[in-house]
């Protein structure tokens, strides 16, 4: 990941602070997470987010290297947990894993 970032930062001819600023996070998090002192980060969805990349391939490599689109078509949208709960079970063990990596990532 270390390298991911470092490489994109500088893509854009950002500084490590100019790069927390966006994200909202000390400079700190960012120098460790390009040295590799640290692996994650809570707030590695808000860094990936200004990046505009995708959290997932930020942090491993694997997925897609840019963020979805917003798009006008919410992925799952549910009139109640049993009618969520459905559409859920229709998604592939893939998507499911996904979600689920998302969903953890905004509770920390």
């Amino acid at each position: 990941m270390a390298t991911r970032l470092q490489a994109e930062r500088k893509k854009r001819n950002w500084t490590q602070r100019d790069l927390a600023r966006k994200a909202g996070v000390g400079p700190t998090t960012i120098a460790s997470l390009e040295s590799g002192r640290s692996h994650t980060s809570r707030k590695l969805v808000d860094i990936a987010r200004v990046l505009h990349l995708n959290p997932t391939w930020l942090e491993t490599g694997k997925g897609p290297r840019q963020a979805a689109t917003e798009c006008e078509t919410p992925y799952l949208a549910a009139s109640s947990p049993e009618h969520l709960a459905q559409l859920l079970a229709e998604k592939s063990d893939e998507e499911l894993i996904e979600l689920f990596r998302l969903f953890l990532t905004f509770r920390r």
